[in-house]
This record gives C-alpha cells, structure tokens and sequence, in this order.
C-alpha cells in the first residue's frame, strides 16, 4: 500500500488493488461469468421501430460501435460509497473514463459480441473560477487530460451555488437532462449501435426507454457491484457490474491540483 491509502485509512482489499500494477482490461474481462452475457441480449442492428425513427443502416459484419454515457458525478459519488470507508474525501476515487470504455468493449467482444469503442461521453459540473479557483482548475486540468487520451469527450456545466454557500454545497443542474437529450438525438443519428449508460440516476430511465420504444441502438446499463443499478420494468436491460478489481484498473489516481495534466 502506498502512503495515501494508509493515511485514508482505505480498505486493506481497495489498498492492495489500487496499489498493484495495472492489468490490461482486455485480459481481465475474460475472467469470470463471460458466457452469461450474451443471454437474452438483443441483435448488435438496432430493431426497426414505430414509424421508422431509427436507423437501420448498420453492417453486421463490422463490430458494433460502443457509446458509453457517463454520468460522472454520480458514479464518482457511487465509488465512493461502494469501495471506499465513510468520510473520504471527494479528491479521490476519481475514473479514468477512457479506461472504463475499454473495459465495458473488452466484456462485450470476450463474451462473442464483436464490439469497438466509438465515444465515451462525460458529463459533469464545472466549479465556478470565481468561487472555487482551485476545483475549477483542478476540473480544467482534468478535463484536457481525459480529452488527450482519445475518444473522451467531456460535456460541462456550470454548477449552481445557493445563496448560502459554502454551508450549502453547489449542485449540479442539467446534467441528466444533458445525457438524456443526447443519449437520443445520438440514436437518431445512427451514431452508435450499442449504447451504455452508467447511472443510477433514475431520471435517465424515460431517455432509455424512447430509444428502446422506439427501435433504437441497443442499450445497457453500468453500475458498481453491489450498488444501485437502473432498471426498467418487463426489459431485459443488461448491466455490467463493475467490481472492486475492475475499481482499481479503471481508477484515476492523478492529482489535478497540482497544475500538470501529464
């Protein structure tokens, strides 16, 4: 264990993880349950839908395009609160998205399902310069450094501060209404064919649902093992269960406040 995890007090098992050295997603998606993926999945060509609103014009013979949605400060929270003790700060347990694109791929194409990662799409909140100089730094740095790793693209918003902050924390506003809007106007555009959303947030789940409804990409869903997964009633919407040992390969230990991005 290196000497932050012993000063967080981190769990021996999260410790040990994060600490060891990296292992290629592709390897380690091929261990464990791969041949249960593909039971009850739909076709990679989206399904024609009510009125034609998709399209249809994707090639079976090539491998289907991945879009990864990711909804950052809610999986960023959920880490948090599955991996690590109570109380830690908000400085880590950060994703290296790229990381976690590569790894969703990886399972699909281990299990049978010829896939390529097309996009990961980050949203999140961006802090005020004015108000928090140092976190909105911190987020600018961050952000040029998962836009240089290729295929991220990060979408922002400005945060809203209440009256009372600092003692009110500033929230995020239009982020879920963001992914959702693109989730489907992407769909639309045929710009991919298979779509997953990492999100517990339940206010995603009336977007999923018009792609589906409506014929679109097929789409999944990501989640922490053990957590909060979103559902939707009398579907079979796949999740991947990302786990303590996925935690540690996908994790973004750098320290943005530091002022580099390399």
């Amino acid at each position: 264990m290196t000497p932050l995890t012993n000063r967080l007090g981190l769990r021996p098992r999260i410790a040990r993880v994060l600490a060891a050295p990296a292992v290629a997603a592709h390897d380690r998606s091929r261990r464990g349950r791969a041949g249960r993926y593909t039971d009850g999945i739909a076709p990679r060509s989206p399904v024609p839908g009510s009125g034609g609103a998709f399209s249809t014009a994707t090639d079976p013979e090539q491998p289907a395009r991945v879009m990864v949605f990711l909804d950052y400060e809610n999986a960023h929270r959920g880490g948090l609160e599955a991996f690590w003790p109570r109380g830690t700060s908000r400085s880590q347990g950060h994703i290296n998205p790229r990381r976690l694109g590569d790894l969703l791929v990886a399972r699909r194409s281990a299990s049978g399902l010829a896939s390529v990662l097309a996009e990961v799409r980050v949203y999140r909140g961006q802090p005020a310069p004015s108000r928090q100089p140092a976190a909105a730094a911190a987020n600018s740095r961050q952000t040029v450094a998962w836009e240089r790793l290729g295929q991220v693209t990060v979408i922002r918003r400005p945060l809203r501060y209440p009256r009372n902050w600092p003692a009110e924390p500033a929230i995020e506003k239009g982020i879920d209404v963001r992914l959702a809007v693109d989730l489907v106007r992407l769909a639309y555009e045929n710009a991919y064919d298979v779509g997953i959303v990492f999100s517990a947030d339940t206010d995603l789940l009336p977007a999923i649902e018009a792609v589906i409804d409506r014929g679109g990409p097929h789409t999944e869903v990501g989640a922490w093992k053990d957590s909060t997964r979103l559902r939707i009633p009398g579907q079979k919407l796949w999740c991947h269960w990302v786990n303590i040992s996925d935690y540690g390969l996908i994790a973004d230990p750098k320290a943005y406040t530091r002022g580099r991005t390399n």
